[in-house]
């Protein structure tokens, strides 16, 4: 089975590679790298057709050969209450970009710490799900909340929980049926969570999915920066993306590392490894 015919597509996110490279850039590595989609930050595509015309950004991706994957753009659940208003009043503007690129869903992180007692941090975060569900209701598209695996972060005083059953119930508590969760091997590891659990707890609620891989060590230890290639580590990406595709989910699937050692690479080599990588991992548990 070709690779474009999986049900799971490896999508490029600039996590991955060197920092501080413009779009334009970031979308001749993708392409260069052989990636058909892209993760899309909806903030940058709004200012990038802002100051060159509508249509701009989404002519920008065509131009390489890109289709939107994953989106981010919505308030954080960590913002301060003037941020918060800021860009909640600007997500609509957000989501109509979103639905103009095809996209289905945004993502929504929830750390597993926070400046504030557990029970303040869930209500503030549940009163957000709710203002922002509703937005994204308007304009057909779904959120997928990614909560936080690894233990870091450590610099803030309160813990709070992490994996599937704290995302559903935040986003049961929330009241909105078009919230569901973000799948990413690193967090389920880091939370202890089985892989089964993505079936068995979130049928028909996975809304998009991220795809890395960590190297031998201790959980309590391990945080984003260590992420390796997919592949390459211990976490178990067969199970991963065999009860992923039967929870009902389809689609891109971001490759999303933050390890400084993989940036210092060539963007270009390090893309099309994390590509190659990624489809060859898919491929065995899929094909």
């Amino acid at each position: 089975m070709r690779p474009m015919d999986l049900p799971l597509i490896p999508s490029f996110h600039p996590a991955t590679i060197r920092q501080g490279l413009s779009l334009e850039e970031r979308c001749q590595i993708a392409e260069a790298a052989g990636f058909s989609y892209t993760m899309v930050n909806l903030q940058e595509a709004v200012a990038v057709d802002g100051e060159r015309g509508a249509g701009a950004f989404a002519a920008l991706l065509a131009g390489h050969g890109l289709s939107a994957g994953g989106m981010s753009g919505v308030p954080a659940s960590t913002a301060d209450p003037e941020e918060y208003a800021r860009d909640l009043a600007a997500l609509p503007e957000r989501c109509e970009m979103a639905r103009s690129l095809g996209g289905s869903n945004i993502m929504h992180f929830v750390p597993n710490r926070s400046s504030m007692p557990e029970t303040e941090f869930e209500a503030l975060t549940v009163a957000r799900l709710a203002d922002i569900g509703a937005v994204l209701a308007d304009f057909d598209l779904k959120l997928a909340i990614e909560w936080l695996g690894p233990k870091q972060l450590e610099d803030l005083p309160y813990p709070f929980r992490s994996g599937i059953k704290m995302a559903l119930d935040l986003a049961d508590a929330s009241g909105r049926s078009n919230i569901g969760i973000l799948v990413d091997p690193v967090h389920m590891w880091g939370a202890r969570q089985a892989m089964a659990d993505i079936e068995r707890l979130a049928s028909g609620r996975v809304f998009a999915a991220h795809f890395d891989d960590f190297p031998e060590g201790d959980p309590d230890v391990l945080i984003d920066d260590d992420r390796i290639m997919p592949g390459d580590g211990i976490i178990d990406l067969t199970a991963f993306c065999r009860h992923t595709v039967a929870a009902g989910y389809s689609g891109s699937i971001e490759v999303e590392l933050f390890n400084p050692a993989i940036r210092l690479g060539d963007p270009v080599e390090v893309s099309r490894e994390a590509r190659e990588k990624s489809e060859a991992v898919i491929a065995a548990a899929l094909g």
